[in-house]
């Protein structure tokens, strides 16, 4: 099932794009929603749902960079056996985080969360 490396690392690039843009998006609502007289990001569990969800972007990342470096680097690239355990295990993970992800982020949004426009598009994406 090596012939799918670069199918499955390029899911693993995409949906981590969209959840770096998802979680930015959600970080800027944070700081603009008022409610009792405070921003949403004052309070203690919306500040937890995004540090989780960007501490679960950083652990991606990192992983991603290293099977992108493995792929470069290794005798035979991406299509070797070698690899493909690794990439495999990068999309599951990715694919499990930003659902994640992009749960807490809806969260966060409420009912703008699940419009496909405006500011929770990216989240709803």
């Amino acid at each position: 099932m090596y012939n799918f490396n670069h199918e499955r690392w390029l899911i693993a690039v995409n949906l981590i794009g969209q959840a770096r843009a998802a979680v930015a998006d959600t970080f800027m609502w944070a700081r603009q929603r008022k409610i009792f007289g405070k921003t949403l990001i004052e309070q203690p569990v919306i500040r937890n749902k995004l540090a989780s969800s960007a501490s679960a972007l950083e652990g991606l990342t990192a992983m991603l960079e290293t099977v992108t470096y493995d792929m470069c680097k290794t005798k035979g690239g991406s299509v070797g056996e070698r690899l493909a355990g690794p990439i495999a295990l990068l999309k599951y993970q990715t694919t499990r985080s930003c659902w994640d992800i992009a749960d807490e982020c809806v969260q966060v949004f409420g009912g703008r969360g699940i419009t496909r426009t405006g500011m929770g598009a990216k989240a709803e994406g």
